[in-house]
């Protein structure tokens, strides 16, 4: 349960990590040439991150949650390859 956990946390790292990237090009030419983007450009990139942040934060936080409740706490399931694949034990 904790490795899968982990593994959630991994690939949102990574998720994070490679919009930071892509800010971070997006920055540069800037803070090196001083050269801008037109402004609704910016406030398009600034609405996109936002929009991502807030839907992996979210996505995250109610994965962990819902691990926690179907297999940690009280289990409603028996933790099994295939239940966690796609976690079908309601469904019988």
């Amino acid at each position: 349960m904790d490795n899968l956990k982990r593994l959630f946390a991994v690939v949102f790292a990574l998720s994070f990590g490679i919009a930071g990237n892509g800010a971070y090009a997006k920055l540069k030419p800037v803070l090196v040439s001083g050269k801008s983007s037109p402004g609704w450009l910016w406030a398009l990139n600034i609405e996109t991150m936002t929009v991502f942040l807030i839907t992996a934060a979210v996505f995250y936080h109610q994965s962990v949650k819902f691990l926690d409740i179907r297999y940690a706490k009280a289990p409603h399931s028996e933790a099994h390859p295939w239940g966690f694949a796609a976690d079908s034990s309601n469904w019988f």
